[in-house]
C-alpha cells in the first residue's frame, strides 16, 4: 500500500466523490437499466433476509445469556449467511475473490476485519464459512427491526456506546463468549465505524480486550470509481448507493491472514495489542 494509507493527519472521515464526464453516461443508461433491476431484486433479496431473522429470533429474549441458535434456528442462520446474503451479494453486483485460509474457533477465537469503509462490508458475508456464523457487536443505533433481526440471528451483543455502564457490560459478555467454546467465533470491524480508508482510525480495545488468538481478514474494493465508501463528511448515504447501483460490477478482495496470538505480555495490554493491527489491517 501506499504510504499515504499510513498518514494519520488524512482525514479519514472525509470523502470527495469524483465524477468524470463519462461517468454521466454511465449513470444515465444505468438508470433504466441496471438500477430497477438491482433495487426489486434487493427487496426481494432483504425481504428474505427479514424473514429468515424473523423465524430465527421468534420467542428469543433480546439479547442472549447463552447460546442459542441451535436446532432448527441453526439450520436456518445457514439458510441465512449462504443463500441470502449471497442472493443480496450477486443482486447488488459484487464479486468476491478470497485468498488466505479461514480458520475455526479453535484455532481463532476472535476474526478482525478491515478496513471498514462502507455498508457494502456486509456482502461478504456469505463468504465467511463457519458454522455456526460468527457473532458481533453492533450499536444499539441499529435498532430497527429489519438490523435487529438480521444481527440477533448471529447472537450479536447489542451495546449503547453513549452508556459506560453498557460498554462494560459489553465487554464482560465478549470476554465470557470468548472463552466458552459453546459460542463461535466473534467477527468484529475494531474502528466502530466507516472511514474513507485513507487516514489511521483508531481500533476499539473491545476485540482484543480478551487477550484470544486473533484471525485478521483484510477488505480491499478495487473499483476504479469508488462510490461506496461512505463517510460523514461526504456525499448522502442515498447519493452514494444510488451511484454504486448504477456500477457494474462492485469487486473486493477477501485475504485471511494468519492467525495471530499475543504474547503474554500484550495479553495484559490490548492497546499494544490493537495498535499492532491497526498496522497489519492497513
Amino acid at each position: 500500500m501506499s504510504s499515504h494509507y499510513l498518514h494519520e493527519s488524512v482525514n479519514p472521515f472525509r470523502f470527495d466523490l469524483e465524477i468524470p464526464w463519462y461517468r454521466y453516461i454511465q449513470i444515465f443508461f444505468a438508470t433504466f437499466t441496471l438500477v430497477p433491476f438491482r433495487i426489486a431484486a434487493s427487496v426481494l433479496a432483504a425481504s428474505s433476509i427479514y424473514l429468515a431473522g424473523l423465524a430465527i429470533t421468534i420467542g428469543l429474549p433480546h439479547q442472549a445469556d447463552e447460546f442459542d441458535i441451535v436446532g432448527f434456528r441453526q439450520k436456518l442462520q445457514i439458510f441465512l449467511t449462504r443463500i441470502c446474503y449471497g442472493f443480496w451479494r450477486l443482486c447488488l453486483g459484487v464479486r468476491v475473490t478470497t485468498k488466505g485460509k479461514p480458520v475455526s474457533k479453535k484455532e481463532a477465537q476472535v476474526i478482525v476485519l478491515g478496513p471498514h469503509s462502507t455498508v457494502y462490508d456486509t456482502m461478504i458475508a456469505d463468504q465467511i464459512p463457519q458454522s455456526p456464523f460468527p457473532w458481533t457487536v453492533v450499536g444499539s443505533a441499529y435498532g430497527n427491526d429489519f438490523c435487529y433481526r438480521m444481527f440477533r440471528s448471529l447472537g450479536s451483543i447489542f451495546v449503547d456506546r453513549t452508556d459506560r455502564s453498557s460498554t462494560s457490560n459489553a465487554i464482560g459478555v465478549i470476554k465470557s463468549r470468548v472463552a466458552d467454546p459453546k459460542w463461535p467465533q466473534l467477527m468484529i470491524w475494531p474502528e466502530g465505524t466507516t472511514h474513507n480508508r485513507l487516514g489511521m482510525m483508531k481500533f476499539k480495545n473491545g476485540a482484543f480486550n480478551p487477550g484470544a488468538v486473533v484471525q485478521p481478514l483484510t477488505l480491499k474494493w478495487t473499483n476504479n470509481w469508488d462510490t461506496f465508501s461512505w463517510c460523514f463528511m461526504g456525499p448522502s448515504f442515498v447519493q452514494m448507493i444510488y451511484l454504486t447501483l448504477c456500477q457494474f460490477t462492485i469487486n473486493v478482495e477477501i485475504n485471511f491472514l494468519d492467525p495471530v496470538a499475543p504474547t503474554e505480555e500484550e495479553k495484559g495490554n490490548s492497546k499494544e495489542t490493537k495498535n499492532y493491527f491497526r498496522f497489519l489491517v492497513f
